[in-house]
């Protein structure tokens, strides 16, 4: 017997919507691939950096460390594996393991990156002690891939619609204070962070991709 995959209109539409967003998300991060390693963007990344910073005050500073906190690997792995269990008592088994598994591929792809570019951390005002290569930043990266697809469980596995609206309104703030503290600290340029959004937008499409194929030939 033969395997038969049939999608409807509506699929179609959100296939080609996310392919077009996936084409987008990658131009725009070799955009800035190639922008900081032409130095095109070394006075946009000065200026935002002096903006940021310009309020900076000890309350301030605690602030955005605790952010920053959030969205490291510990922070985000207690976030990861508290969805999955969520999503497991829903006995969304198969979810719950794709999503971790996506989550885990995810850091796994910031790692190779950072391997690839190797670009060093700015040393203009460090607020923070770190170590590693700058480019794509972990955080944003991590942060937009564990909460964009925690956002794309909850459109699809819960029902209420105020749920849903606070639930993807919250993680996306979320996402964006964790980039704004890795620049606030000064352990990031800004084309940093928007290069680990890009990367991981990205990778959340391409795995939302996959979940969508493996739930529809469930």
């Amino acid at each position: 017997m033969g395997f038969r995959f049939t999608v409807n209109k509506e699929e179609r539409k959100y296939i080609y919507s996310a392919a077009a967003m996936l084409a987008l998300f990658t131009v725009i991060f070799f955009i800035f691939v190639e922008g900081y390693a032409d130095q095109e963007f070394h006075a946009f990344d000065l200026a935002v950096i002096e903006l940021i910073q310009a309020p900076i005050t000890d309350r301030m500073t605690e602030l955005m460390t605790a952010i920053t906190h959030v969205g490291s690997v510990p922070g985000l792995a207690i976030f990861a594996i508290a969805v999955a269990l969520l999503v497991t008592a829903g006995k969304n088994y198969k979810e719950a393991v794709l999503y971790l598994a996506a989550c885990g591929a995810g850091g796994m792809f910031n790692w190779l990156l950072k391997l690839l570019f190797q670009r060093e951390r700015p040393q203009i005002n460090p607020l923070l002690e770190v170590t590693g290569h700058s480019f794509p930043s972990g955080h944003s990266m991590g942060t937009m891939v564990v909460y964009g697809l925690a956002v794309y469980l909850l459109l699809i596995l819960v029902r209420r619609r105020w749920v849903k609206i606070t639930g993807t309104i919250l993680l996306i703030a979320g996402i964006l204070l964790i980039g704004l503290s890795r620049i606030y600290l000064g352990v990031h340029y800004p084309s940093d962070v928007i290069g680990g959004f890009t990367a991981g937008a990205a990778w959340v499409l391409f795995c939302t991709a996959i979940l969508e194929t493996a739930r529809k030939n469930h």
